[in-house]
């Protein structure tokens, strides 16, 4: 491109005065390096990398010294040393920051940084209930039978009327409740911070969380991982929980006991579960998950729909051009 309109994919740019905003990783993934490539056109002074770098040596080569990073939130982190390095006055995560920027380094050297929270709740939210619809129906086990060659059709159970536990009613947590009603479902919530109000207001029962591990027949994920919500759900509640229920997990793995949790499922102790989050991803070959025959698993998708990927970038875009405050958040 010319006149300073600087979009190029690979190369030396970064050492071009005129760089102002780089977007140092796009995974390789061609839908995200188009999304920011559409949000960005005609913007001088850009700079987007459409592949994963090797180290951090090579996405702190990458990020130089320009002012402004945006940073997709699944991308290589932006680790300490990688900030070292850097001299960027601001980094804006297109989605939500999680482990994606080492904040203690970005504060250390005076970076301002930006994420853009809550925008991929619908998806998540449409997808829990496609979960909970996967698992009751056995939809997955009639797609493989006929893949394989044998019609074999399987009875299952609906979610309508059924009672669906939601453990933590935020941004998704809510949305998922209303989504309920259209299976005339009755739903149980439970979150440190829950009200009464807030619960009228969603049309949902607050409970203890033990009363909803025992009375759902569905049981959904939807907390923050933190050093009070690590392991929540464990060996106890997992306990609780009727032969005939599922549990859904489109959060944080460290939100579960993971070995309590395979071992009732090996037990028949509960009758599934869908998991879209893992301790360590990708899992690998060798992972105890793949030997469960009574788990969905997904590979941290829940968020990825074409709708929340535009919010996300253009979001972050909105901020990064236009100084529209509107749907960031300032965390360092």
């Amino acid at each position: 491109m010319t006149d300073g309109r600087r979009l190029a994919v690979s190369g030396s740019l970064l050492h071009d005065r005129r760089v102002d905003i780089t977007v140092p990783d796009c995974g390789g993934n061609p839908v995200i390096e188009a999304a920011f490539r559409r949000h960005l056109q005609g913007q001088a002074g850009v700079f987007i990398h459409h592949d994963r770098p090797e180290d951090a040596d090579a996405l702190a080569r990458r990020i130089g010294d320009v002012t402004t990073v945006l940073q997709f939130f699944s991308a290589r982190p932006l680790s300490a040393g990688v900030l070292e390095a850097s001299s960027a006055k601001r980094i804006i995560v297109a989605g939500p920051i999680g482990a994606s920027v080492d904040l203690e380094a970005a504060r250390r050297r005076n970076m301002a940084v930006y994420e853009t929270p809550g925008l991929a709740s619908a998806s998540v939210a449409e997808y829990t209930i496609a979960l909970a619809l996967a698992l009751g129906r056995r939809m997955t086990d009639g797609c493989l039978e006929l893949r394989s060659g044998r019609w074999h059709a399987t009875f299952g159970r609906g979610l309508f009327g059924k009672t669906v536990g939601i453990v933590g009613l935020g941004r998704v947590g809510g949305r998922v409740a209303d989504l309920c009603k259209a299976f005339s479902a009755r739903v149980l919530a439970w979150s440190p911070s829950l009200t009464d109000v807030r619960a009228a207001e969603l049309g949902v029962r607050r409970t203890e969380l033990d009363e909803l591990a025992a009375g759902s027949d569905v049981i959904s994920l939807h907390m923050r991982l933190s050093p009070t919500t690590k392991g929540l759900f464990d060996a106890r509640l997992i306990d609780l929980m009727r032969p005939t229920a599922f549990l859904i997990n489109t959060a944080r793995a460290g939100l579960v006991d993971g070995e309590a949790l395979r071992q009732a499922l090996s037990a028949r102790r509960i009758a599934g579960a869908a998991l879209d989050v893992f301790d360590d991803e990708p899992i690998g070959p060798g992972s105890p998950w793949l030997q469960t025959d009574n788990v969905l698993l997904s590979p941290h998708m829940a968020w990825m729909s074409e709708e929340a990927l535009e919010a996300f970038v253009g979001a972050a875009v909105d901020f990064a051009i236009r100084g529209d405050e509107s749907r960031v958040r300032r965390v360092v």
